[in-house]
């Protein structure tokens, strides 16, 4: 093939030929999920949860985004005397924490409300990351003064006195209550609950000084997390009953040697549901893996 390079026209700059095109059209045209915005995860829903304050249930619908935090009130109680109260929850979408599953095997993650009745009484509500569902919670009161509250409260007197032996002195953290609404098929509602009054003392710079009483059978559950039970009062019914049924009033001493014969019985469990209401406390170093825990996960 023969070409004749005399012939040939020269380089014309395409550009010189092609007019730019131009797009144009109304913002109205454009579609929500055309932006790149984040979107809001704005909802609306019928909220009920257990109310730790006047021990009912309080209820509202709320309109809140769930990617935000927010204060959510809920105005309306499950009896009427408390009618008038409505319950404040300081919610934080980041404000997460665990609890397991048995019937999956496998951690559970749940948002932790905050609520404060007062200016001691608190509570953390675990809910489902949606607020559908609330797995239980913890209430607690802080003590600044023991020795004042004991003039009225007779009924924790135990949780009141001043142990130093223990380091148990002054100010501290008294668990009222602790909720499992489904015990069967969620665990670890304890082991959070500790975790967050020792979180709370941290925040409050006061020494995590953590007192409760077991009741309903659960004395053994708090055990094996690590809590450990008070010296029994000498003019006590229990001290009484612990002397003449097991020969020792250290309750301690007692539940680790049922633990050691049920071990050695091959037995899975053991029965402490006529033990009635005993105070317990968190031991020093129980207090301090904790705090470990916690500055490992704000690193």
């Amino acid at each position: 093939m023969n070409i004749n390079f005399s012939q040939l026209k020269p380089y014309t700059a395409v550009n010189n030929h092609i007019k730019p095109l131009i797009l144009s059209f109304k913002s109205s045209q454009i579609s929500k999920s055309d932006t790149f915005e984040k979107q809001s995860d704005r909802q609306v829903f019928q909220m009920s949860v257990y109310n730790p304050f006047t021990l009912s249930y309080s209820s509202d619908t709320v309109d809140m985004d769930l990617s935000r935090p927010q204060k959510i009130q809920l105005s309306k109680n499950s009896r009427k005397r408390y009618s008038d109260k409505t319950l404040s929850l300081d919610y934080d979408p980041d404000r997460t924490g665990y609890l397991f599953d048995k019937q999956r095997n496998r951690r559970l993650k749940v948002v932790i409300l905050k609520a404060k009745s007062n200016d001691y009484e608190n509570a953390y509500l675990f809910m489902s990351p949606n607020l559908k569902r609330e797995y239980g919670y913890v209430s607690f009161t802080d003590c600044v003064n023991p020795k004042e509250r004991m003039n009225i409260d007779f009924l924790d007197e135990d949780l009141l006195i001043d142990y130093p032996q223990l380091g148990i002195q002054g100010r501290r953290i008294i668990v009222d209550y602790l909720q499992n609404w489904n015990d069967s098929k969620i665990g670890g509602i304890g082991r959070l609950a500790d975790k967050l009054t020792v979180e709370y003392c941290l925040e409050n710079n006061m020494k995590p000084i953590i007192v409760s009483n077991a009741d309903h059978g659960s004395h053994a559950a708090h055990y094996l997390r690590g809590k450990r039970f008070l010296p029994l009062s000498k003019d006590s019914y229990s001290y009484d009953s612990f002397k003449s049924k097991y020969g020792s009033s250290n309750v301690n001493e007692v539940l680790k040697k049922l633990f050691e014969q049920a071990k050695k019985n091959d037995e899975f469990s053991i029965d402490v549901s006529n033990w009635g209401l005993l105070p317990m406390y968190m031991p020093e170093e129980l207090a301090q893996k904790y705090i470990k825990e916690l500055k490992s996960e704000k690193k």
